[in-house]
């Protein structure tokens, strides 16, 4: 195991730090890969698919946190949870914010992994 994701394809290739992966979400094909620097990254993979690599890849793959059917949360960077919202804050990003929105439980089990 590594502790980098990987990610290639005919146009590019990807290799994120696994320290820096702050979360990821996705919409149908599309992911978005949003790092500790703030910058977002699309990839044409299925949310699962990159379940799966995480936990393929990356030594310590337990800090990343499926919450629902698009969204990965690395649980190093939550400092701030707004219950109200149903938002939660990156340490260091104040411009980006994890919007849990309808998930159907979503926050309440982020919120749990986090009280852990």
């Amino acid at each position: 195991m590594s502790d980098y994701l990987t990610i290639s394809n005919s146009n590019e290739f990807i290799r994120i730090p696994a320290e820096d992966l702050v979360y990821i979400a996705s919409e149908g094909n599309y992911s978005d890969i949003y790092n500790c620097q703030g910058d977002c990254r699309t990839v044409t993979l299925q949310l699962g698919i990159l379940e799966e690599m995480i936990h393929q890849k990356i030594h310590n793959h337990e800090v990343f946190a499926r919450i629902g059917k698009r969204l990965i949360v690395n649980l190093n960077f939550i400092y701030y949870i707004n219950p109200t919202k149903k938002t939660a804050h990156p340490v260091g990003l104040p411009h980006l914010q994890i919007q849990f929105g309808s998930v159907q439980g979503g926050f309440e089990k982020a919120e749990g992994l986090l009280r852990k």
